[in-house]
């Protein structure tokens, strides 16, 4: 065997056999590391018995694997970490950081941010009628029709309860409003498929635009929105700072 490096696939762990002007300690030469440089993973001395380099590549691709697996699970821990366990949506951690970073991104580059607060209409009468499995089954339900009312590059997630989010990048107030909308209808158009039956749903819907007051403004403009469409008789759509009579009264 020539002295020197064993070639390996790109990102395969390295071994390093000394050759000759190889007797320098590597743990103790400086802080230089071992002599095959940073992609080297272990080192033998000579003479050494060929056995011994295949146990030493052996344990450097168990070591390469184990470690791939804990960068694998520690990325699937990161997403089930942001996403809400019922409906599969992003949660509330999630939409917080996202929109900490697109309001971060629109003070130095400029542009539209716009976020819809969605509330479920008499949810707690679903629940007290229909009991808590039901209810369950009306927010997966209710989930999935509104990722599919929504455009690709919009964030839905779940805020909390019956309410949702969606964060709708590069919107302004009158595209924000089209898409509460559309998840309005999208909700109330046919009802809703669940194991006892179809059930009618319908939703209210608090829109804001703008970043004064970073995102929290943003969610607190929403939210009085929202409470404004509640007031005005549900199943409706209102955007901040506009009348409530937008939207279709509940039924």
């Amino acid at each position: 065997m020539e002295s020197g490096t064993a070639r390996c696939a790109p990102g395969a762990p390295a071994a390093q056999r000394g050759g000759e002007g190889a007797d320098e300690d590597p743990g103790r030469a400086g802080g230089r590391g071992l002599p095959g440089g940073p992609h080297a993973h272990d080192y033998l001395r000579k003479p050494f018995e060929p056995s011994e380099l295949l146990a030493r590549v052996h344990a450097a691709l168990r070591t390469k694997q184990l470690r791939d697996e804990l960068r694998l699970r520690n990325a699937e821990l990161d997403v089930m970490s942001r996403t809400d366990s019922l409906t599969r949506l992003h949660n509330r951690r999630h939409l917080e950081e996202r929109l900490g970073e697109l309001v971060s991104l629109l003070r130095r580059h400029g542009g539209e941010l716009s976020l819809l607060l969605i509330d479920v209409d008499h949810f707690k009468r679903v629940n007290d009628e229909h009991g808590h499995a039901t209810g369950d089954a009306v927010l997966r339900v209710l989930a999935a029709r509104l990722k599919d009312s929504i455009r690709a590059e919009d964030v839905p997630g779940r805020w909390g309860g019956e309410e949702f989010v969606v964060l709708l990048p590069s919107t302004g107030p009158e595209g924000a409003h089209a898409a509460g909308e559309r998840v309005r209808l999208a909700v109330a158009t046919s009802p809703f498929a669940l194991a006892g039956g179809g059930l009618r749903v319908t939703v209210s819907v608090g829109v804001a635009s703008g970043i004064d007051g970073g995102w929290e403004g943003l969610v607190q403009r929403a939210d009085a929105a929202l409470y404004a469409a509640k007031e005005g008789g549900r199943n409706r759509v209102v955007v901040a700072g506009e009348p409530s009579s937008a939207g279709t009264p509940a039924r």
